[in-house]
């Protein structure tokens, strides 16, 4: 009796992991434009991935936001080992080229919500909501912060990484809560464009110890206004010369 409890066990295990492999979903912020190298960059342009899921398949933490910070990983495209978990995206910093923070860009009307606040976790250590430990989590960051006024700050989740850690992915939660009840929370609230247009930076510490800055494409948001500036503009001009 007991090793058919044990099978069950496992088989709604699998359909849990099945269930959230399937309804994950992905938004990318590549990070692969240098705005202010401070040293040489590689051969190769370098390139840290953030990949943020929604865990609507999990059904305890359905309302939270995983977000995956990866330097020279597989891409999800690729396929899951086993055909169990999200695999992380794909980043590619060579040798001598360390990861040494990400920081992102929430929505700020999530924190002028009166008693709301943002929890942001590293899934190797027990959740908030679950006290699960997140397979395979990666690095342990070695700070994490939050600001409490997003509205004043382009970026609002600050992960750093200690040198030592060489990192290559780390897994992170990212969840809402108003009066200390769990609240919905989007991928797009965590990949929320800035006024610079960027929703994300991450620096890079070259091995001749200096340091670089890396940003993310623009949002397809900023993409649509650009042009519609662009337009405008062009329409402006164009009743000038008549």
């Amino acid at each position: 009796m007991s090793r058919l409890s044990a099978l069950a066990g496992l088989a709604a295990a699998g359909l849990v992991l099945a269930a959230f492999s399937v309804q994950a979903q992905e938004v990318n912020l590549q990070l692969n434009q240098v705005v202010a190298p401070a040293a040489p960059a590689s051969s190769t342009l370098p390139w840290v991935n953030v990949r943020a899921y929604e865990l609507d398949g999990y059904a305890p933490l359905a309302k939270s936001v995983e977000f995956q910070i990866t330097t020279n990983q597989v891409t999800l495209d690729e396929g899951a080992p086993g055909g169990c978990c999200p695999v992380p995206g794909r980043g590619n910093l060579g040798v001598g080229e360390i990861l040494r923070s990400v920081s992102l860009t929430i929505d700020p009307f999530l924190l002028s919500v009166p008693g709301s606040s943002l929890v942001v976790q590293w899934t190797g250590e027990p959740v908030v909501l679950t006290g699960d430990i997140f397979p395979d989590a990666g690095q342990k960051p070695s700070g994490i912060s939050v600001s409490g006024n997003p509205a004043a700050t382009d970026f609002d989740i600050t992960i750093t990484f200690a040198e030592a850690a060489a990192v290559t992915h780390s897994k992170l939660l990212a969840s809402y809560f108003i009066n200390g009840a769990a609240a919905e929370l989007n991928d797009y609230d965590i990949a929320f464009t800035n006024s610079t247009g960027y929703s994300a930076v991450a620096v890079i510490q070259y091995a001749n110890g200096g340091f670089g800055v890396i940003g993310a494409v623009p949002e397809p948001g900023t993409y649509a206004m650009l042009g519609l500036g662009i337009l405008v503009i062009g329409f402006a001009v164009r009743r000038q010369q008549r």
